[in-house]
């Protein structure tokens, strides 16, 4: 567009105090030095260095979405093909919302975005040099390039705007609605220990006064219930004695009372005792008339105390309730049937809740909606779970062995089943994977 030159001093090689600055154009009009040191050093308008940053974004835009659905192809070509068609589907849905912008309407996106910058780069440039840009066609050619190109970007890019748009506007709505409350009253059952593995690692807990202390061969029958909930942290000041009347307190309440009558022989003179433990933040307790070995149930209380525990999440406190329903008596319990199974597990759906009063009320700590509240059983027989549940009188399952055991879990979920819904849904399963029987 021009040519500027400066006069120097051979022999010093320094500039000379004023040298001659000549910017040539197509006109051949001169600007003398002091015009032309004012073009050079006059700073960009506003409008100009925002022209710049639009450009520059503009063109990485276009240039991040190619690359993006270029890598999007080679991947596809190179992805080995699932055999799972649950989680096929599952994965494709996922990788269609993160690159919606390179499929269908991305690629004119990704072009009409780059064409549009380098328009605006072009004209910016034009106007910057020139005195009348508006009369140059090179700069009206690239404005009209930049705005078409600009209009087709945005029509192309609205549907996904409208899409995200719409999706935070209902999920906000959504979380308005339902409000961030602990949800204890629909559950959702699984027996998979991956959906709950802090609840599934507190299944193998040894506690005081049980029999589990034992040899495999040598343990009795036993039930165990864990419950978590997320709560803030106990104060750094709570004393242990404080903190072991109040569980104490809770223990003798319903549920728990409840389920200690239904699932132990109870006696005369049984009492909530308080076993030693190595961290503040833990209670353990065995239900006794005096000695450990005694023991027909056994209790631990954990709630967070900023030390960090294996296999925990130090944003929950964790109940965990060990019932042994012959306790010192040799002679076994006779098996009950489904619906008394039931009824115990509709007393333990209970616990949640209970806990969750506890430890907002008694111990004054905040509940949180999130981790969701967990209840997790496990029953376990010295030899056959038909030893626990009379199966007399259902469907046999042929081709399968019974086991000695039964784990399962119940987490909070505001879509889920109801409670008594939900813990039928368990004990069929148990019947028909543990027992292999159907009601």
């Amino acid at each position: 567009m021009g040519l500027a030159v400066e006069v120097t001093d051979t022999t010093s090689r320094r500039p000379l105090d004023h040298p001659l600055f000549f910017i040539c154009r197509k006109d051949a009009r001169c600007l003398d030095y002091e015009d032309a040191a004012a073009k050079r050093s006059k700073p960009l308008r506003p409008a100009e260095a925002s022209s710049g940053y639009l450009t520059t974004s503009m063109i990485l835009i276009g240039l991040r979405v190619i690359s993006r659905a270029d890598c999007r192809r080679s991947s596809n070509a190179l992805a080995p093909t699932r055999t799972k068609t649950r989680y096929r589907h599952v994965n494709q849905i996922r990788w269609l919302t993160l690159t919606a912008m390179a499929d269908g309407r991305g690629p004119v996106m990704a072009w009409s975005g780059t064409l549009a910058g380098l328009g605006v780069a072009a004209a910016t440039l034009i106007a910057t040099v020139g005195k009348q840009p508006a009369a140059d066609p090179w700069f009206m050619g690239f404005l009209v390039v930049a705005t078409l190109a600009g209009v087709i970007f945005v029509g192309a890019g609205l549907p996904d705007v409208y899409t995200w748009s719409a999706s935070v506007l209902g999920g906000r709505r959504e979380a308005l609605r339902r409000g961030d409350r602990l949800v204890t009253d629909c559950w959702s059952y699984t027996s998979d220990g991956a959906r709950a593995p802090v609840a599934m690692s507190a299944t193998e807990i040894v506690l005081p006064g049980t029999g589990y202390r034992r040899q495999g061969d040598q343990r009795p029958a036993w039930v165990r219930f864990v419950v978590l909930i997320g709560c803030s942290p106990i104060s750094p000041d709570a004393g242990g004695a404080q903190l072991w009347d109040r569980f104490q307190r809770f223990l003798d309440q319903p549920p728990v009372t409840s389920l200690v009558s239904s699932l132990s022989r109870g006696g005369k003179g049984l009492a909530w005792i308080r076993w030693a433990t190595n961290s503040p933040g833990v209670i353990d307790a065995v239900l006794t008339s005096d000695d450990e070995n005694d023991a027909v149930a056994a209790a631990r209380l954990e709630v967070p105390d900023g030390m960090h525990r294996q296999f925990r999440d130090e944003r929950c406190a964790m109940l965990i309730l060990h019932f042994e329903p012959t306790g010192k008596d040799p002679t076994p319990m006779p098996p009950v049937g489904p619906s008394a199974w039931t009824d115990h597990i509709m007393r333990a759906l209970e616990l949640p809740q209970a806990f969750a009063v506890f430890l907002s009320d008694m111990l004054g700590l905040a509940i949180a909606a999130v981790p969701a509240a967990t209840l997790g059983f496990r029953l376990e027989a010295e030899h056959d779970m038909a030893e626990i549940i009379d199966i007399t009188g259902l469907q046999p399952l042929r081709g399968g062995h019974r086991t000695s055991q039964a784990i399962g879990y119940f987490i909070g979920d505001r879509g889920g089943l109801p409670a008594t819904d939900a813990g039928g849904r368990m004990i069929t399963d148990v019947l028909r994977y543990a027992l292999k029987a159907e009601r």
